[in-house]
This record gives structure tokens, sequence and C-alpha cells, in this order.
């Protein structure tokens, strides 16, 4: 067997783990940045109220 080294090398704080957090951490602000999803968070905002009035009213058919 060959002679295993005992250290310990936490994922979070490698360089490339670093850098592709980083990347993806850009993605994310600059996809939220744009402008359809300011509208599809509008819409998905309209879509929860419409989900909420509907579950008050009993008499809504399922």
């Amino acid at each position: 067997m060959a002679n295993a080294s005992t250290a310990v090398v936490f994922l979070e704080s490698h360089p490339a783990w670093i850098a592709a957090r980083q990347l993806e951490r850009e993605r994310s602000d600059s996809m939220h940045r744009h402008p359809s999803a300011r509208g599809r968070r509008r819409v998905s905002a309209g879509a929860a109220s419409l989900g909420q009035d509907l579950r008050l009213c009993p008499d809504t058919p399922a």
C-alpha cells in the first residue's frame, strides 16, 4: 500500500473552488440584473398573490 498522506485539504479553501464560486456568483448577479429577470420576478410575485387569493375562497373548485 502506498504511503498515504494525512493532510486534509478543505475544498472551500482550494483556489480552483474559490474561482468557481466567484464565477458562479458573478453569473448569478449578472442574470439578476438582466431586464428579463425583473419581469419574471414581477410575474412570479403576481402569481404567488393569485395563489393566495384562490386559497382564501372556500367555494373555489379544486
